[in-house]
């Protein structure tokens, strides 16, 4: 609908619309979603349409690229089970994915229903709360789906508490009793720490350390072969998902997701969390070898909860553990998909990942939001070639490593203008991607005397390396003088 250069301008110049408080967090820092920045050259008043809009697409073609979930990318969900939700409504626009009986469904105003050929559009039936609900939980499941289907060229991983029914993990409710929904913890006033806690690394440093007043217990939940171990009737999962299960054994327990308890379930889809055992039909293969087996280099998670199981797998991820970890390696946890249980405890939970170098946390709702969001955003990438930080209002993040100093210049270099020296480069990916990232050449972009040149060394690797003017040199031209300097000794010498 363009019909004068003048016309593109403004709709180029414009930013594109956005949700209200949209953010992405990374390193204690939120930075808004924001339109991809042109320097002033990019819109000179003589430039054509057809020139703008080329220029346009060449430097937002790295970035869709980057926010397509591809086969090195994987969504966790993690434990979206029934012990862990809220008394929530029967979705009455979706199709249970299994039958659900009078003792998970509590009727409403209307009446009992026929449970044997349930109805789901009953109005005012509600699913029966976990023993070990989160606040808010009911709110992650529909966030869960939209993921799900986003990343259908990627891979979809869930875990899952499947404990034995006499687990270490579970309070001596016969002894004292406890209201479901809470946790046996001395320092609380609770329940005193039962003497059958767990052996496992995780039981045993939190018990030592707290001395022992920092001990988590809980009711009993997620039992094998109960209603409360199932995923939540209206979870989605593809039949390819990969399930891992956690606290199977009666004397260990598993926060992370990356444990090496964790096992594989072998059921078929639709029956991982329906078997009568806690190891029934499974393998010992951990989460982190699934990773490292499918070269994954991007994880975004989400689910319950966010202080314990969610925060534990993510740091551990974060570290790398089971498998190799790049600097190409980003973990991403999605908040509107999860729910934490202690509020002061989530808070520094995220803190912690966005304090990681490689670690991230988004509130956006929708997957293409927040996708936008990662590959538009320079705080991941914000190390130039020296390895020193460097300001990431400088840099894009995402770009095209076959278009050309011009084109990438514009991607990745948010300063624009100044000097109209070329500071940045676009460094392929090592992991097979169709995008790079942008980098800034050393000496904070050659120093303003040399532009920043991508060249191929012997050993074939493609580097960023500076072109110099005429009396300056060293890796960042940061030695010698400047042009500048030289023209204003030799006015003086005349």
């Amino acid at each position: 609908h363009c019909t004068t250069p003048g016309t593109v301008r403004a709709n180029l110049a414009a930013p594109p619309s956005s949700s209200a408080g949209a953010r992405f967090w990374h390193t204690d820092r939120r930075a808004t979603r924001r339109p991809l920045r042109w320097s002033a050259g990019a819109f000179a008043a003589d430039a054509s349409a057809a020139d703008m809009l080329g220029l346009y697409s060449a430097a937002l073609s790295a970035s869709r690229q980057c926010q397509v979930f591809g086969p090195r990318d994987a969504i966790l969900l993690v434990d979206p089970q029934n012990c862990f939700m809220e008394n929530r409504t029967v979705n009455g626009s979706a199709e249970a994915a299994y039958p659900l009986d009078g003792a998970d469904v509590n009727p409403g105003a209307t009446g009992q229903s026929n449970f044997s050929h349930y109805d789901a559009r009953r109005i005012g039936d509600t699913l029966t709360a976990g023993s070990l609900k989160v606040a808010g939980s009911s709110l992650i499941i529909p966030v869960l789906n939209d993921w799900v289907d986003a990343a259908a060229g990627g891979r979809t991983l869930a875990t899952m508490d499947y404990h034995p029914e006499y687990h270490c993990s579970f309070c001596k409710t016969h002894e004292g009793g406890i209201l479901p929904g809470s946790y046996c913890l001395s320092a609380f006033g609770s329940l005193p720490v039962p003497d059958s806690r767990c052996v496992d690394a995780i039981s045993e440093e939190s018990f030592f350390r707290s001395n022992p007043t920092a001990y988590y217990q809980w009711p009993s939940h997620c039992v094998a072969g109960t209603f409360g171990a199932r995923f939540d009737p209206y979870l989605s999962l593809p039949n390819d998902t990969t399930v891992v299960k956690l606290g199977t054994g009666s004397r260990r327990d598993s926060y992370s997701g990356f444990s090496s308890a964790a096992v594989t379930s072998t059921a078929a889809a639709g029956e991982h969390d329906h078997q009568p055992t806690s190891t029934a039909a499974t393998v010992n293969v951990t989460l982190g070898e699934h990773l490292q087996r499918g070269s994954i280099t991007r994880l975004f998670v989400m689910g319950l909860a966010t202080d314990f199981v969610v925060s534990a797998t993510v740091n551990d991820a974060l570290e790398g553990l089971g498998y190799g970890l790049s600097d190409e390696y980003v973990v991403v946890l999605v908040e509107p998909g999860s729910k934490g249980i202690i509020p002061s405890n989530t808070e520094a939970a995220l803190l912690a990942i966005r304090n990681h170098p490689q670690g991230f946390t988004t509130d956006e709702r929708q997957p293409a939001d927040a996708m936008r969001d990662l590959c538009d955003d320079p705080s991941w990438l914000r190390y130039g070639a020296d390895g020193v930080e460097h300001d990431p209002a400088l840099l894009g993040s995402t770009c095209d490593p076959d278009a050309g100093s011009g084109v990438y210049a514009e991607q990745c270099d948010k300063r624009g203008g100044g000097s109209g020296r070329t500071r940045v480069w676009c460094e392929p990916l090592k992991n097979g991607r169709d995008w790079g990232r942008c980098r800034l050449c050393p000496g904070d972009g050659c120093s303003d005397r040399g532009d920043c040149v991508p060249r191929t060394v012997d050993t074939g690797e493609r580097v960023g390396e500076c072109d110099c003017e005429f009396g300056s040199f060293g890796a960042g031209c940061e030695r010698g003088m400047s042009r500048r300097a030289l023209v204003h000794i030799l006015i003086i010498s005349c």
